[in-house]
């Protein structure tokens, strides 16, 4: 059952750049340029970057800085976006879906953080030192997929990893009153990019409300039509495809983590009707909200 879950697709969300991808449990090293748009996937991510500058994330509306010093857990669920980085900087990167996740019986407090939406940031040198000199370890053993004993090797390491985190909440800089940590990346450095900022604040505030653009656009201080522009160009999605993934993100922590009927996540999580949710649950998760329930058990 373990890994029956691990797969390397691509799905398109209505032929925009909404990318929904699934990694399994995996890891990686590469070297990212900034994302021309938000993108999710199922998976929980651990991820720290070998740069001297801080890289800039955007999750869900929050601008988050993550330090050379800094590894970073977050689950993939929620909107996430890279929007700066140095050139030629190195990704580490560990995926783990929510079915492996939930097997290993960690501390509820750590579990419920995780689907809850924390973004956890660790800074141990002892660490960063251990990860550096697994990794190549690591990639080997989740490349080789025919070798069962191999692959359980990086099961129970991941495992191990996970436990011995030791992350604190990040502060969420969700206002422009808290945007000091960023202002040297120029995240905010114009009038535009502060209107998208109160756009996505707004909407990540209120997505389980049945909210109109006019809504959104009033909260920022510009026309409808702007807003709509503006927001497309920043995060490469619409406001709607945003909203939904928003909506689908919640309805997937309440099927993780709750014994809730599927009509009261429905409503819960801001869709209006049973066929709205399904409609749109599979549309970014690629199975109805039952199917994604009973996959994830073990």
């Amino acid at each position: 059952m373990i890994f029956a879950v691990l797969s390397s697709i691509f799905r398109f969300m209505n032929n925009t750049l909404v990318k929904d991808l699934t990694f399994g449990l995996h890891c990686y090293v590469e070297i990212h340029k900034p994302w021309d748009c938000l993108h999710r996937h199922d998976e929980i991510e651990i991820t720290f970057f070998l740069t001297e500058k801080p890289v800039i994330y955007r999750i869900g509306s929050k601008i988050i800085e993550i330090e050379c010093e800094d590894t970073f857990l977050f689950w993939g669920a929620l909107p996430h976006q890279l929007i700066d980085i140095e050139p030629d900087v190195k990704q580490y990167t560990i995926t783990i879906p929510p079915a492996i996740l939930l097997g290993w019986n960690l501390p509820e407090s750590q579990t419920q953080g995780i689907f809850g939406g924390l973004i956890s940031i660790e800074r141990d040198e002892r660490l960063r030192a251990l990860d550096i000199a697994s990794f190549p370890i690591w990639l080997e053993e989740s490349a080789d997929t025919a070798n069962e004993h191999s692959r359980m090797n990086f099961y129970r390491s991941v495992e191990v990893r996970l436990r011995r985190f030791g992350g604190f909440s990040r502060p969420a800089f969700t206002s422009l009153e808290q945007k000091s940590c960023c202002a040297s990346s120029g995240v905010f450095a114009t009038g535009a990019s502060r209107a998208f900022h109160c756009i996505s604040d707004f909407i990540t505030k209120n997505y389980r409300d049945n909210i109109r653009t006019q809504d959104i656009a009033e909260a920022a201080g510009i026309n409808p039509s702007y807003a709509s522009t503006l927001f497309r160009k920043e995060s490469g999605i619409t406001i709607s495809d945003f909203i939904i993934m928003l909506r689908v993100y919640e309805a997937q922590r309440l099927l993780l983590t709750t014994d809730m009927k599927i009509i009261d996540i429905a409503m819960e999580a801001g869709f209006g009707s049973m066929s709205n949710f399904y409609n749109c649950f599979r549309k970014v998760c690629g199975r109805n909200p039952r199917d994604y329930r009973k996959n994830w058990e073990l």
